[in-house]
């Protein structure tokens, strides 16, 4: 099937235009990075300051064999750092599921997906645009406020500690697992979306999604799992897979007859 890529591109702008004019979503895009940011450099120039602590004024961590040549502090803070970096990642969860969910359900609510079904558009454009306009400001605005904490972790904190907050394997989540996880978010949230009424039902069923999230969070700074490349690239797989076959089983439930007859 040939997919139009200037039809793909109204849909794409139509989608930024409508989330332009949501307050939510411009607040969480805003302020949620920023609070992460300021607080993963601020505790980092805190404890650096700390760099000639003695091991017992830490306390016992979990050390992994990864960071096994390191401090006691810097371990600390390597694992705190990544702890904030999952977090980060929550943003390409969260936000295009947030926006996702709510896309077709409120454009029904609105009258407006009637004459958006009507067009010339594909099933597979329609959904494809969706999908690159719910990702895409999620994506960037991850990227931004990484871009940020590396920037400020070279300034404020210990140089061993900030070079692992820009390893391989963090390259490697954000440039590849943070496009393929805000995928799989938004592709839920369009199968969900397109056969639940309720944008708040799609949305709390979404949350789920941050479970896994959550999972890494606190084995990073529990100290019993490590980020590692072979951990990020076999996510990457994984994930690579789950898309695809999440995305053409999203086209195939999207009937777009069904919904104009059953959702009057």
């Amino acid at each position: 099937m040939r997919i139009s890529r200037r039809r793909v591109g109204a849909v794409v702008q139509k989608e930024w235009m409508e989330f332009r004019q949501s307050k939510s979503i411009l607040w969480a895009m805003s302020v949620l990075p920023i609070i992460l940011v300021l607080g993963i450099i601020g505790l980092n120039a805190t404890l650096a300051q700390h760099a000639g602590s003695s091991p017992d004024d830490l306390g016992e961590i979990d050390i992994p064999a990864a960071l096994s040549g390191l401090s006691p502090l810097a371990v600390f803070l390597v694992q705190l750092n990544d702890q904030m970096l999952v977090t980060l990642l929550t943003i390409a969860v969260a936000l295009p599921a947030y926006i996702a969910a709510s896309s077709i359900i409120s454009e029904k609510q609105t009258k407006t997906l009637e004459p958006l079904l009507a067009t010339p558009t594909s099933t597979l454009e329609l959904l494809l645009g969706k999908a690159l306009g719910a990702i895409s400001p999620a994506v960037i605005t991850t990227w931004l406020a990484y871009g940020l904490i590396l920037v400020g972790l070279s300034v404020v904190t210990i140089p061993t500690v900030a070079a692992y907050a820009y390893r391989p394997a963090w390259l490697a989540a954000m440039l590849l697992l943070c496009p393929l996880m805000a995928l799989l978010s938004v592709l839920c949230g369009l199968c969900i979306s397109s056969r639940v009424n309720d944008p708040r039902v799609a949305q709390q069923i979404m949350a789920f999604l941050l479970l896994p999230l959550i999972f890494l969070g606190t084995g990073t700074v529990g100290g019993w799992l490590y980020i590692s490349l072979p951990l990020v690239l076999l996510g990457v797989l994984i994930l690579a897979m789950v898309d695809s076959g999440l995305f053409w089983l999203t086209v195939w439930l999207f009937r777009r007859e069904v919904i104009l007859t059953r959702w009057q």
